[in-house]
């Protein structure tokens, strides 16, 4: 069953992420971006193994690089009270589907 995933005090979540813009074959500029995954806590475990790492708001200058200190240190998974889970409609699986509806909780 699909899920979604918030903040349980309702604040937007930032993902530690990593991108670059190259040159690719025949000089086309590409811009590339991957979010940066770790082990799933106990909220996550039960839908998959991995989760994106969640870096929290006093933590941005370090991820940032505006801090002193090695970021890699930020790559855990959230704490349990952070994250709620709920089961969402499988019509999250089109991208054909863009509505509000999709953040709806189904029953299972």
């Amino acid at each position: 069953m699909p899920s979604a995933f918030a903040r349980q005090n309702g604040v937007p979540m930032m993902l530690a992420g990593l991108w670059d813009v190259w040159q690719g074959e025949g000089g086309a500029w590409l811009r590339s971006f991957t979010l940066i995954t770790t082990s799933a806590n106990e909220i996550a475990r039960p839908i998959h193994d991995r989760m994106p790492v969640i870096v929290e708001a006093g933590d941005w200058p370090l991820w940032l690089g505006d801090d002193e200190g090695d970021p890699g240190e930020l790559l855990r998974p959230a704490g349990d009270e952070i994250l709620k889970a709920w089961p969402v409609s499988r019509r999250v699986n089109s991208q054909a589907n863009n509505d509000a509806q999709l953040m709806e909780a189904v029953r299972c």
